[in-house]
């Protein structure tokens, strides 16, 4: 039934589609143009939580989440998907449940055991599909926060078909340094240190400094 509620939530104006080939112009490959849209709706649609009646499950229209500028979990998932669709690339909504350890009781999957919505997409010559989240400000094509990794979700194709899957393990962070060392005439020494993170924990870094100095 949800697959119903995603088709029936419709589709971008033919304005709104060309802006989107726009952005993918010159992409090499399908990947390429996943990152680009994805890019887009991740910065350019604001997240905003909207759960009210049909809307806690519903996607709102694809064409007004991109008029607006703004949607829920579910709102950018579904106009991700409708925009990679318009390039050929397809993708599914997936459901999923950040709390705890995401562990969902397959024999009642049930609306209320989800809680966050986002989208696995399905790219020419990879084994798996790429789990990724445009909620997830400042974070690359396919990283996800580690509350949406490393559990299972339901997968929902347009077809009506479904499909449980594991989402990848994401790692937290990788820390390197470099030190730099100078003796010094007399004794003693200078020292320089060079920090750096990178993966989840330092997305959520250099997302914070950029927030800071925009």
């Amino acid at each position: 039934w949800y697959a119903d509620e995603i088709k029936q939530s419709g589709d971008v104006s033919a304005a709104q589609a060309a802006e989107a080939a726009q952005k993918t112009a010159g992409a090499g490959d399908a990947r390429a143009k996943a990152v680009r849209l994805y890019d887009h709706v991740t910065h350019d649609v604001r997240y905003t939580g909207l759960e009210f009646g049909r809307g806690r499950y519903q996607p709102r229209a694809p064409a007004m989440v991109a008029e607006t500028r703004y949607g829920d979990c579910k709102d950018k998932a579904n106009l991700l998907r409708v925009l990679l669709e318009k390039q050929g690339i397809m993708s599914r909504i997936a459901l999923l449940d950040t709390r705890h350890a995401g562990i969902i009781d397959h024999s009642i999957p049930s609306p209320g055991r989800f809680n966050h919505a986002i989208l696995a997409v399905t790219l020419p010559g990879e084994a798996s599909p790429v789990f990724c989240d445009p909620t997830q400000e400042g974070a690359p094509f396919g990283m996800l926060s580690m509350s949406g990794a490393d559990r299972e979700a339901l997968v929902i194709g347009m077809d009506g078909g479904v499909e449980w899957l594991r989402i990848p393990k994401q790692r937290l962070a990788r820390f390197t340094a470099e030190v730099d060392l100078v003796p010094e005439p007399g004794g003693g020494a200078a020292c320089w240190v060079r920090g750096g993170m990178e993966d989840v924990l330092g997305r959520h870094v250099r997302h914070g400094w950029e927030k800071r100095s925009s």
